[in-house]
């Protein structure tokens, strides 16, 4: 909520402490936490800012038009 809120920075904490954990409950039971695992990773990687060491996002291939 708070990274679609505007504030990423304040996001992160509380993003990684939900993917930490579920993690430890989807290692008991995946069906039940692997989808909010998921979910959280995604906001985890959506405020965590890139750091120098990682490059950028390759563009997709692109096919040739028939």
């Amino acid at each position: 909520m708070l990274d679609g809120a505007g504030f990423p920075a304040r996001a992160t904490a509380p993003a990684t402490e939900a993917v930490r954990l579920l993690r430890d409950l989807a290692a008991d039971h995946p069906d039940a936490y692997l989808p909010g695992l998921a979910a959280a990773l995604v906001v985890l990687s959506r405020t965590t800012p890139p750091t120098p060491s990682t490059p950028p996002p390759r563009p997709s291939p692109s096919t040739p038009d028939s």
